[in-house]
């Protein structure tokens, strides 16, 4: 039986950034560079000023609107809760938090 290679860790780039002050709700928008991501998963933002760890609330899509899921390739937009909107900035990293 041929092995498979283990899916690599989800990373992603923040291209933008804006906030929803009717949810209280950051929006990251930007490509997966790496693995994938579901909603409710643990990420960390590494912001500028540090890391800030969050569960992933949705992922929205241009072609398709809200998804569960996203993979490597797909450019999208994380809906975050947690993290306050002058944290993250264009150029910060995303990445599957450690269990």
């Amino acid at each position: 039986m041929a092995q498979t290679a283990p899916e690599a860790a989800f990373a992603f780039t923040v291209e933008k950034t804006y906030y929803i002050k009717s949810e209280d709700r950051v929006v990251l928008v930007g490509t997966v560079n790496e693995g994938s991501v579901k909603v409710g998963d643990s990420l960390t933002v590494r912001c500028q000023g540090g890391d800030v760890r969050m569960v992933l609330e949705g992922i929205n899509t241009t072609h398709h609107g809200e998804v569960p899921k996203a993979s490597k390739g797909q450019q999208v937009e994380l809906k975050l809760r947690g993290i306050r909107k002058e944290q993250p900035s264009p150029g910060d990293k995303v990445v599957a938090s450690p269990p």
